[in-house]
């Protein structure tokens, strides 16, 4: 008898947290979830490894590579989706687990080790291109900060410092705990509902982003500035505080319901 049956048969007190009963619950979902892990970790290593080899070739190769990583970053967006496999929820409402623990589960897995599988093996798969010596003049120039001019250019005409950095990560969150929440309320049709919320929520943070620009830049036009990258900047800390806004929301109402599903 497997511990998670023995557990089953012999109910545990879910008063407090334990992190055994977290652990449980990954040894619950592990034959669902090894094969994405799997998928996500060999998809981060190809894309590493050539885009790190195409980008030695021809420093051109920036664009494509883009691509290659924003279908990686989308695939991070729906990594939720996963637990709309095989009702697997079902079995879970009748676990010995508490509803903290259900969710420190959920967070942790599409938040912690789905990230941290896919950042290890892309820097596993541009290390191992230094062996290649192309390559490896590439990241030697990288790690000298002597980046190629084409792709410094494309990177800084998508970059503007700190405030880029938490507008990705603001945003990044804000797709995922979509996604997740998406999989977890829904009865039916649980990824098909995570992608329309997700594009959908895209689309408005387009639409904000829109609007920011045009009140900074309206701003801007009343008190005769003309910086560029103070725009850019304003424009993207007024939608970095409506998106952490969304999110916080967005994260209440889906611990609650981690916590209150049912059959």
């Amino acid at each position: 008898m497997t511990e998670l049956t023995s557990t089953i048969y012999n109910p545990i007190q879910k008063e407090g947290f334990s992190w055994n009963r977290v652990k449980m619950l990954y040894s619950f979902y592990f034959p669902v979830i090894k094969n994405q892990m799997i998928a996500y970790a060999i998809g981060a290593f190809i894309i590493a490894f050539a885009s790190t080899l195409l980008i030695a070739l021809d420093p051109l190769f920036v664009i494509l590579d883009m691509l290659f990583f924003t279908a990686l970053i989308y695939a991070l967006y729906w990594n939720p989706i996963i637990f709309s496999r095989r009702n697997y929820h079902l079995i879970e409402t009748i676990l010995p687990v508490s509803g903290n623990e259900k969710v420190t589960f959920y967070f942790s897995y599409s938040f912690v080790v789905i990230p941290l599988i896919v950042i290890g093996t892309i820097i596993l798969g541009a290390g191992i291109t230094y062996l290649i010596p192309a390559s490896r003049e590439l990241i030697d120039k990288i790690i000298n900060f002597e980046i190629p001019s084409e792709v410094s250019d494309e990177l800084k005409a998508r970059s503007f410092g700190v405030t880029y950095i938490i507008s990705a990560i603001v945003s990044w969150y804000q797709m995922v705990i979509t996604s997740l929440f998406a999989v977890t309320y829904f009865k039916k049709n649980k990824a098909l509902m995570a992608i329309v919320l997700t594009i959908a929520i895209s689309m408005v943070s387009g639409i904000i982003g829109a609007i920011a620009g045009f009140i900074t830049g309206f701003n801007s036009a009343i008190n005769d500035i003309d910086a560029p990258d103070k725009f850019l900047s304003n424009t993207m800390f007024i939608s970095i505080i409506v998106y952490l806004i969304f999110d916080v929301v967005m994260t209440y109402y889906t611990i609650h319901t981690i916590k209150h599903r049912q059959l």
